[in-house]
């Protein structure tokens, strides 16, 4: 329900956080679910690729962009809610 209205998950609520596109617009759940989490989960289930694209996502935090790798194939910011 969160993630549908508000671009929070439980967790991004309680410590204050959301989603939106990169353009500051609110982003669609179909949006969300097929480009943020789908892909990503299609992606770590294949063998050693899967591991790799995991390690790489987390390091990519430090980033100047700040953007995890499943952020920018979604087009997607974390914003202070």
């Amino acid at each position: 329900y969160l993630l549908a209205t508000r671009g929070q998950t439980v967790g991004k609520k309680i410590v204050g956080l959301r989603i939106v596109r990169s353009n500051g617009e609110a982003a669609s759940l179909q949006h969300l679910v097929l480009m943020r989490y789908a892909i990503t989960q299609a992606i770590v289930v294949l063998p050693y690729f899967g591991m790799l694209y995991g390690l790489v996502d987390c390091l990519a935090i430090f980033r100047e962009s700040r953007q995890c790798l499943h952020d920018s194939i979604a087009d997607t910011i974390v914003i202070k809610a």
